[in-house]
């Protein structure tokens, strides 16, 4: 029938758990696939963009699209010197650091239960 839902709607709709993912060699990964609330770091170029972000789009104008704003800053985080790059590599590094250890943490803690 035409504009009939062609699938469930409601509590119907929800999913299944996505597959588990896979390694380059075809092998599930384990429990390091399965950290949740352990979200990566911002990288260098991320702590940078959230602070020109806003002088970017004021230098593109209304109207300017999410793609425009990537592409501009992408332009721009390539000029940007070693020097004015070091304390957003710093503040990356140590980020990774703390990200590492608590990661490290709850793996730990999860073996001991297995």
């Amino acid at each position: 029938k035409f504009g009939a839902a062609a699938e469930p709607v409601g509590a119907e709709a929800v999913s299944a758990q996505p597959p588990p993912r896979n390694n380059s060699e075809g092998e599930v990964l384990g429990l390091e696939a399965k950290l949740v609330g352990v979200k990566r770091p911002k990288t260098a170029y991320f702590l940078w963009l959230e602070e020109n972000r806003a002088a970017i789009v004021r230098e593109l104008g209304p109207g300017s699209s999410v793609c425009d704003v990537g592409k501009r800053a992408g332009q721009l985080w390539k000029a940007v010197s070693e020097k004015q790059r070091h304390p957003y590599e710093e503040r990356y590094r140590e980020a990774k650091q703390d990200h590492d250890q608590e990661r490290k943490q709850i793996l730990d803690q999860k073996a001991a239960v297995c």
